[in-house]
């Protein structure tokens, strides 16, 4: 019986310090790059150019369960990294948005940062490389 006694309110303090873990909690924003018309590869993160191009439109998919607060685009050339665009307007679709971010002016290899943050304050951000042959 004291067995009894001492595990009961052991069991009920195990309980109460449990935290519920709500499913999308375990989902941050998402950066998904794409040649074509939709995400088909999920480790497209990489192109190649011939010497001769100069501009490249990088195709993004980008989304978060709760919904988008602003997505930060950046390129890095010569170890400089600039400022592209910022977007905090999601539209009818706050969870999801296509980007189709022009590149121009390519003269040598280059990153392009995608940054996401979620309206729950969850960031991510995601790379994609543009070489030059």
């Amino acid at each position: 019986m004291k067995k009894n006694l001492f595990l009961v309110p052991l069991v009920l303090i195990l309980l109460i310090s449990c935290k519920k873990d709500d499913f999308f909690d375990k989902f941050p924003p998402e950066i998904m790059f794409f040649e074509g018309t939709k995400v088909e590869n999920a480790n497209f993160v990489s192109t190649t150019l011939n010497k001769d191009s100069t501009h490249y439109v990088v195709k993004a998919r980008v989304s978060a369960p709760f919904g988008l607060k602003e997505v930060n685009i950046y390129s890095t050339r010569n170890g400089s990294q600039n400022l592209e665009k910022t977007i905090t307007e999601f539209g009818t679709t706050p969870n999801e948005i296509f980007i189709y971010q022009d590149i121009n002016n390519i003269s040598g290899s280059l990153d392009v940062l995608f940054t996401a943050v979620g309206k729950d304050n969850r960031n991510t951000s995601k790379s994609f490389k543009i070489l030059k042959n």
